[in-house]
């Protein structure tokens, strides 16, 4: 996001890959720097870091109260939304997590790896 500052010191470590609107207030930017920043569109400021990814984080996707990611390191991650802690994370070494979103279902996330494989996680 040009012309942004963060009260984080700095901004992204890389390129922006995706992006989330969680609620008419928020953002949320996914880079290729292995993290996550939770932007104040009012306040034009980042308030939040969810770092964890070791590489680009390729897809974001959001409920009321988590934040869910998926990364080239093989990772999905479901994080705390407010508070930025991750809460688990399901790993897949040596495929490449190129999509993930919350399902309809309450609690069933999905995600895609770049093998062509989709796994539920209910």
């Amino acid at each position: 996001i040009e012309g942004v500052r963060t009260k984080l010191g700095g901004s992204h470590l890389g390129r922006i890959c995706e992006l989330a609107v969680p609620d008419y207030r928020t953002i949320v930017t996914a880079s290729s720097g292995g993290q996550c920043l939770l932007w104040n569109i009012e306040m034009r400021e980042a308030v939040l870091r969810y770092d964890g990814h070791e590489g680009d984080v390729s897809s974001v996707s959001s409920s009321k109260k988590n934040l869910l990611t998926g990364g080239f390191d093989g990772s999905a991650k479901v994080w705390d939304f407010t508070n930025g802690y991750c809460i688990h994370s399901y790993n897949h070494p040596a495929q490449d997590v190129v999509q993930c979103k919350y399902g309809n279902a309450v609690s069933t996330l999905l995600h895609a790896a770049y093998l062509c494989t989709c796994t539920c996680m209910c």
